[in-house]
């Protein structure tokens, strides 16, 4: 059982470490892919059964770690948030008009 739950425990920190990774790099304009892929929603794995007690120190460091990304993720939202007020305030410029002279006319 505890391959399992290895496995499930490695995923989960992969993921993590992604989300972790898109917080704290820079990422041109347009180089969306320079990210990894959103993970799917995580679906516990039937039969998993429970988790063996020489897994359960990195459960709970993982868990910990979960809730501090959570908490950096609402900062970001919000600071996205404000930007975003800010952005919507600013008042579009008019187009330009074209500026030509008829030399020949």
């Amino acid at each position: 059982m505890a391959e399992t739950w290895e496995a499930v425990l490695d995923q989960l920190e992969g993921d993590l470490a992604g989300a972790q990774h898109a917080l704290d790099v820079e990422v041109p304009t347009g180089d969306a892919g320079a990210l990894r892929p959103v993970p799917d929603a995580w679906l516990p794995p039937t039969g998993l059964g429970p988790l063996p007690p020489e897994l359960a120190a990195r459960a709970h460091d993982l868990a910990a770690a979960q809730v501090e990304l959570a908490r950096r993720l609402e900062q970001a939202r919000r600071r996205a948030a404000r930007h975003l007020t800010v952005l919507d305030a600013v008042p579009a410029a008019p187009a330009p008009a074209p500026v030509f002279v008829d030399a020949q006319g």
